[in-house]
């Protein structure tokens, strides 16, 4: 995980603020954390939310539910913006938290474990089994069908999102040793675009922020939709902005019509057998 860190705090162009706007505050991100808030039991008082980010999620539960949990970072930039928020954010390793046994009524690792390096990540769901005295809840991907590119500079091949392994509903079951299964939900709808895979293995485009976790390499990008220097570019002078956006639009109105859908991710509850 040498790079991890640099890769979640690489913003590109962007302040911290629109970061969490654009990323974070969107309809269909807002839609995920506020499932996730009202999937959590009503008999828990204490939340440790492992791999917290900027601490939305957090930040929500206290309006929402008038608990103040405390979440656990690696990146500075998310740990500084979510104190600067009044979260109580520490920065700390998954696989080594710094709590003693059953200190909270639950863990919540949202988008975090598909992060982890063999390793890494069977520590991480002990640890996550040690220190919750109740229920642990997890989210992931449903069923992704990931997309790998080809480091220009070291030859590796990447993930474009550092997720190393993919779930479906069958795989959470067997999640934990010690932890039983309650509840699942299927959150968001996502379209599927067939041959995907295909296209960007002959694209292989290396995505703007994307460090490759190898060698470090990474690319001098601007923050534009995911675009490349050409696109941005051309974006930038309204060459192609219009176009741009009407072949996008017209993508999703067929994807649409073919209803070519499926679930973005998979949400669980676990109860914990001490």
């Amino acid at each position: 995980m040498k790079y991890h860190e640099e890769y979640y705090s690489n913003l590109g162009n962007l302040k911290v603020e629109e970061f969490v706007e654009r990323k974070l505050l969107n309809e269909l991100q807002l839609e995920r954390i506020n499932r996730t808030i009202a999937f959590f039991p009503e008999d828990i008082m204490s939340v440790l939310d492992v791999g917290a980010g900027y601490g939305v999620l957090l930040e929500l539960l206290e309006k929402q539910r008038n608990i103040k949990g405390v979440g656990v970072e690696i990146a500075d930039v998310m740990i500084a913006y979510g104190r600067s928020r009044g979260v109580d954010l520490r920065k700390g390793d998954a696989s080594q938290l710094e709590f003693p046994d059953n200190s909270f009524d639950i863990v919540v690792a949202t988008e975090v474990i598909e992060h982890l390096p063999f390793g890494i990540y069977e520590k991480t769901l002990s640890e996550f089994e040690r220190v919750s005295r109740k229920y642990i809840v997890i989210s992931v991907p449903y069923n992704e069908k990931r997309i790998f590119v080809r480091c220009p500079y070291c030859s590796a091949i990447v993930n474009n999102t550092y997720h190393l392994r993919s779930f479906t509903i069958e795989s959470m079951h067997n999640l934990f040793s010690n932890a039983k299964l309650v509840r699942i939900e299927l959150i968001g709808q996502a379209p599927i675009v067939p041959f995907m895979g295909l296209l960007n293995k002959i694209r292989n485009k290396w995505p703007p922020l994307l460090i490759c976790p190898v060698c470090g390499y990474r690319e001098e990008t601007t923050y534009v939709n995911n675009a490349t220097k050409m696109e941005q570019s051309l974006l930038k002078n309204g060459i192609i902005s219009s176009s741009l956006k009407m072949s996008k639009g017209i993508v999703k109105k067929l994807l649409s019509l073919m209803g070519l859908k499926k679930p973005r991710w998979i949400l669980a509850l676990y109860s914990v057998v001490k």
